[in-house]
């Protein structure tokens, strides 16, 4: 009867580890969609987006985040000596995103968007050491 027990506990716990799991993996996602939510909305704000633009740099941002995810999870995961190079690696996937969303500004919203930019970029640097 004791073994009995233990198996039930076993795969009770197996089973709570999973369900956990996967949802702490939904805010993450969740999380991640609603940053990318608020930084357009910001976009169209500062930069005085038209709709089309508004559409356009979503479908690039949307195009772009697996990647970017992909990359915040090797970077996590790697050992702390490793972590520079990739985090120059997801430096460069950012700046062909940044890349992409500039094409569809004028020239005007572009000069904007390069102070927006900077600025969105000191402020992930204030989060990170806040966050250490």
């Amino acid at each position: 009867m004791k073994t009995k027990h233990k198996i039930i506990s076993i795969v009770a716990f197996s089973a709570l580890l999973a369900f956990s799991t996967s949802l702490s993996a939904q805010p993450t996602d969740a999380k991640m969609e609603k940053k990318i939510e608020h930084r357009i909305e910001k976009m169209k704000a500062k930069l005085n987006l038209t709709d089309a633009q508004v559409t356009q740099v979503k479908a690039i941002m949307e195009e772009s985040k697996p990647q970017m995810k992909a990359d915040h999870d090797k970077m996590e995961a790697a050992p702390k000596d490793q972590r520079a190079e990739l985090r120059d690696q997801m430096h460069k996937d950012r700046d062909a995103t940044k890349g992409k969303i500039f094409a569809v500004l004028t020239p005007e919203q572009q000069a904007k968007a390069e102070k927006f930019f900077k600025h969105h970029e000191k402020g992930e640097e204030h989060e990170k050491k806040d966050a250490k």
